[in-house]
């Protein structure tokens, strides 16, 4: 397969299996020795992705994974992605919090023989770790809506920079 070719299977898993949660045709997309690490530990095998999405499907409502900014070389595949949601259902100790998330990610896939062998994924956990609640960003670090607040102020006519 192609580079183009292999950059599809990886936009596909991330259109079907992650936005639209078709889990059921997985073993078009993943080899049966397939392994995923990510922020939470390892993923082994077509059941284990299919649990794992599952999970975190269920987690989320109105839950979706909009990848961008497609690299690849040979047979690896790498993207970045934005994560959305709302986080309705428990997750280990963690009651729902009705917090909506969005979140930034990179995932990397190496294919063989036309199906994901290997991934990395890897997302901001300590972005949504503050947007459920359970911590607080460091201080010199501006939150959304003090970001939207600092354009806006920025792009008002009466903004005077600091000396």
């Amino acid at each position: 397969m192609g580079i183009e070719e292999n950059k599809e299977i990886v936009s596909r898993v991330m259109r079907e299996a992650w936005t639209k949660g078709n889990l059921g045709n997985l073993d078009e997309f993943f080899n049966d020795n397939f392994v995923e690490h990510n922020p939470y530990g390892t993923v082994e095998g077509i059941d284990g992705i299919r649990q794992f999405v599952d999970a975190v499907r269920k987690t989320y409502s109105n839950f979706r994974v909009v990848p961008d900014n497609f690299v690849a070389d040979d047979n690896l595949v790498a993207c970045t992605f934005v994560v959305e949601g709302k986080h309705t259902e428990e997750v280990g100790d963690l009651a729902p919090t009705d917090n909506e998330i969005r979140i930034d990610g990179t995932y990397l896939a190496r294919i063989e023989e036309g199906k994901i062998a290997e991934a990395w994924n890897n997302f901001d956990l300590t972005n949504l770790l503050i947007q459920l609640g359970q911590m607080s960003p460091p201080s010199f670090v501006e939150t959304r809506e003090e970001q939207v607040s600092t354009k806006a102020r920025r792009e008002s006519p009466e903004y005077r920079p600091r000396p």
